[in-house]
């Protein structure tokens, strides 16, 4: 079957809310508990994100019947540099509120990387958020936009896929799956080429032979998302003090914070 058939089945198994009928879910048992961590500026957080996260665990659930039992929204270290983005403690603060408002318990901040002044890698954070909940999961997915994860759209690191590497070793090695959110608009991610890739990045023998042939049975689920929302657009809002647009854009207690002192907020960004 070639990949845009395998495509095209995926979308008719699927509702148009991206999510799997009962009849096309797996059962899903206690047997094994996964951890999802997904990393981001969150500069400000957006009701895409908890869209993400919510789908993201849904999705894992029925796809391949492992109950997730943590969902971890981990904005990145104070090191990391990205035009646009907010002062970190407030990063951190809005994502708590957000992450609250959505009333899931398994939805909760980590708190490691936001907190650290030098720069981690994102495998980095994956160990220490695996040796926090050292006992409690099992298996370990990391969440990421298709463009994080094939470069569509990010023409100035190229994803993933053209990370050096070491990079990719170090990754493939501390999860056990991926979760891949494709975005209305963007370019469609084909699992299979992006495994492809991965290989060819690192080459089938040698130092990166083992991690080859994990590559090779690595879950890779991807989430269909209706939201198109960026945290782009969410500063745009709030330069223009569109109140209505940041209304649509954040849940009402993340909006709430951001008008009720408009003018501060639009210093930050």
């Amino acid at each position: 079957m070639s990949a845009s058939e395998r495509r095209s089945t995926a979308a008719l198994d699927a509702d148009e809310s991206g999510v799997l009928p009962p009849s096309k879910r797996a059962k899903i048992t206690d047997d094994k508990l996964a951890m999802l961590v997904f990393g981001g500026t969150f500069s400000p957080p957006h009701i895409g994100h908890i869209e993400i996260a919510k789908k993201s665990m849904t999705t894992v659930e029925h796809e391949g019947g492992t109950k997730v039992a943590l969902c971890l929204l981990s904005p990145s270290n104070q090191g990391y540099t990205k035009p646009g983005k907010l002062p970190d403690k407030d990063r951190l603060y809005l994502t708590q509120v957000a992450v609250h408002e959505a009333g899931d318990p398994r939805i909760q901040v980590a708190t490691w990387a936001a907190c650290t002044p030098e720069q981690k890698k994102t495998y980095e954070e994956i160990a220490q958020y695996k040796l926090e909940n050292q006992g409690r999961i099992d298996e370990t997915y990391y969440v990421g936009g298709a463009d994080w994860f094939n470069g569509a759209g990010q023409p100035a690191t190229g994803g993933l896929v053209r990370c050096p590497p070491d990079f990719i070793s170090q990754l493939v090695t501390a999860v056990d799956g991926f979760v891949v959110c494709q975005r209305p608009g963007y370019v469609e991610f084909d699992a299979e080429a992006f495994r492809e890739q991965l290989i060819a990045r690192l080459g089938d023998e040698g130092d990166y032979k083992a991690v080859v042939q994990k590559i090779g049975s690595l879950r890779v689920v991807t989430v269909q998302l209706q939201s198109n929302t960026s945290s782009t657009a969410v500063r745009e809002a709030i330069k223009a003090r569109d109140h209505s647009k940041l209304g649509e854009l954040l849940s009402p207690r993340v909006c709430g914070k951001i008008t009720d002192d408009i003018d501060e907020w639009i210093k930050k960004v």
